[in-house]
């Protein structure tokens, strides 16, 4: 019974250190605090999927060949080619 205690007591006091040692790091790491996500763009106004691959572009920035739109010159490039074809 009294190598229990000593056992019980050993787990009580490592998990009292360690729960202190957590305290201690958590409060010399800096905290960042992100409001919108990380790495998450404010995209304002309408956004326009691309008719090769799919990607969501700003309307603004939209290359349009043949009536469709793409979101740069070389999906342009290419999703005309497969059109021909």
């Amino acid at each position: 019974m009294l190598r229990f205690l000593q056992i019980l007591a050993a787990v009580v006091l490592v998990r009292l250190v360690w729960g202190a040692v957590k305290a201690i790091v958590s409060r010399a790491r800096p905290r960042v605090e992100v409001s919108e996500g990380p790495r998450r763009a404010k995209i304002r106004g309408e956004v326009v999927g691309c008719a090769r691959c799919d990607l969501h572009v700003p309307k603004a920035e939209v290359v349009v060949r043949r009536g469709l739109p793409f979101c740069s010159r070389a999906c342009a490039a290419e999703g005309a080619a497969g059109a021909d074809g």
